[in-house]
């Protein structure tokens, strides 16, 4: 099994059903769109396993969605943010529904959580994402930002989401790449990378989230980024 299919974690995946007809005569495709989290480099951090940082919890607080269409710029949908969870462990299903034709742009952001769900830390209350895991000696770190966090991706050609069954991913290798969590600070025996402590360590972490996404085609509708899958848009 690749490291990719293991790693895998939240999951909101989009299998189009079809088509409907509505008032307007547009074609409406409905389905389920995928969220997950993926490690490309296990090497820098993974979801399980001996890596040198192991996340084991990731809290992210989505705002609405907006997809772009190709034809018409200035056309665009919302589409209603995901629900609050921990995409480390969870993967519930999100009907998607759009009359665009052909995408080329998804927008989304991280914005400060309103209300904590049951099981969540209480470091999520008014913060954008909290994660919380491992080093490779066991020493536990919790990485807390209230920064809005921008998601912006482009697809050159476009995709058709009546045909395409999707998955935005976020790659937890890239949101740590260059961030040496082996000579952070510890507070209490374990490292806390927050606005009080670290935050040289978050300011790098911040810069790093959004060039760790990507959509990728669902080829086989398993709801996995599986190995050679077509990626359809990335950030700009």
């Amino acid at each position: 099994m690749t490291p990719i299919k293991t790693l895998l974690a939240g999951v909101l995946a989009v299998s189009i059903a079809g088509c409907s007809s509505t008032e307007t005569g547009n074609p409406e495709a409905t389905g389920q769109l995928h969220l997950a989290l993926i490690s490309g480099d296990p090497s820098v951090a993974s979801l399980g396993g001996m890596s040198p940082i192991v996340v084991e919890h990731a809290w992210l607080s989505f705002g609405d969605l907006t997809l772009t269409g190709c034809d018409a710029p200035h056309l665009s949908e919302r589409v209603p943010a995901p629900p609050l969870l921990d995409l480390a462990r969870a993967n519930p299903g999100l009907e998607l529904k759009t009359q665009l034709s052909q995408i080329c742009a998804v927008n989304t952001a991280l914005n400060p959580a309103l209300v904590v769900p049951v099981g969540a830390p209480s470091s999520l209350n008014a913060s954008t994402l909290v994660l919380q895991g491992r080093r490779a000696d066991g020493i536990a770190f919790e990485l807390q930002s209230t920064e809005p966090l921008n998601v912006s991706l482009t697809s050159v050609a476009g995709f058709d989401p009546k045909k395409h069954s999707i998955i935005l991913s976020f790659d937890v290798s890239t949101w740590f790449q260059g961030l040496d969590l082996a000579n952070a600070a510890l507070t209490s025996g374990q490292v806390s990378i927050s606005y009080a402590d670290n935050l040289g360590l978050l300011r790098a972490f911040e810069a790093n989230m959004p060039r760790g996404a990507k959509i990728t085609l669902d080829e086989n509708n398993n709801g996995l980024v599986d190995p050679g899958e077509s990626v359809l848009a990335t950030p700009h």
